[in-house]
């Protein structure tokens, strides 16, 4: 299980937000957890800290007991820096976000395997996430991809190959052209002009579309199918911080207290002197 959040509970006992490989998000009363000398709670509970749980279920909405914690791995790299932490407190609350409705819950047993390996999934890219910011790879390739990996598992990110209004390839469009991001996918120029043309005088105006470049979807591509770096020139970095802001609204319908700085870190990828769209991976 991965340590996501620990808050204190009276004057001895934490309240534990953990994310099990297959047992989803789970929200756990840990009595006497701050008397690190009790056996069983020889370790604390450390930002994103891998280990095995004892745990005894209680009825739906009540926390459960929790009774051991055999850690197995503490990734203190983790604190060594403002930075570094924000990031990871980033990973640990989209990762809560998105596994809210399946904390300790029970399925239909045809649909208990698609749903195991749905939790597996975001926990595995969790884990891995966690793990390369512990080793010093760089935080706006991290966060950005496991945004982009955890919001397509919960079947919550747009296609980012076609037109979600006509379902053509974007691949077949000018490479200058620019494609519309916002809550219903990514459109097409043309598509969006037909929304607009279908406008009557007194329906709202949308909000100020973010048009996102060839440059721009190549690179979440990338990221979403390799987890690797490419380089980005300044203004494909912005779209790409602009974008994750957007998909993360679109996905959760909130915000997220850490957004902002894990946009602000994306940004950070654009490198002086590389032409826009002419993105290489590193």
């Amino acid at each position: 299980m991965l340590v996501l959040r620990n808050f204190e509970q009276g004057n001895t006992s934490l309240v534990l937000v953990l994310l099990g490989r297959r047992l989803g998000q789970v929200r756990v009363l840990a009595k006497g957890a701050r008397r690190w000398s009790r056996k069983g709670f020889e370790h604390p509970f450390d930002l994103l800290s891998r280990g095995e749980a004892v745990l005894y279920p209680r009825p739906a909405g009540d926390l459960w007991i929790f009774k051991e914690w055999d850690e197995r791995e503490r990734l203190g790299a983790l604190g060594t820096s403002a930075r570094t932490l924000a990031a990871a407190s980033f990973l640990c609350e989209l990762a809560e976000a998105l596994t809210r409705e399946m904390a300790g819950s029970t399925v239909e047993d045809s649909e208990a395997e698609a749903v195991a390996q749905e939790r597996e999934h975001i926990f595995a890219n969790l884990l891995e996430a966690a793990q390369s910011l512990a080793a010093g790879k760089s935080r706006g390739e991290t966060l950005l991809t496991f945004a982009l990996r955890a919001l397509e598992t919960e079947g919550l990110l747009p296609d980012l190959e076609h037109c979600s209004g006509c379902d053509k390839p974007f691949s077949k469009l000018d490479t200058r052209a620019k494609v519309r991001l916002g809550p219903d996918g990514l459109r097409c120029t043309d598509c969006l002009g037909e929304v607009f043309a279908g406008m009557g005088t007194g329906d709202r105006v949308p909000r100020a579309p973010l048009w996102i470049s060839a440059e721009t979807r190549a690179a979440l591509r990338f990221f979403l199918r390799t987890g690797k770096g490419v380089r980005l020139s300044r203004a494909a970095a912005q779209e790409a911080a602009k974008a994750l802001i957007t998909l993360v609204h679109g996905g959760l319908e909130h915000d997220l207290r850490l957004l902002r700085y894990a946009a602000w870190e994306v940004a950070q990828l654009g490198v002086s002197g590389v032409k826009p769209g002419r993105a290489a991976a590193r």
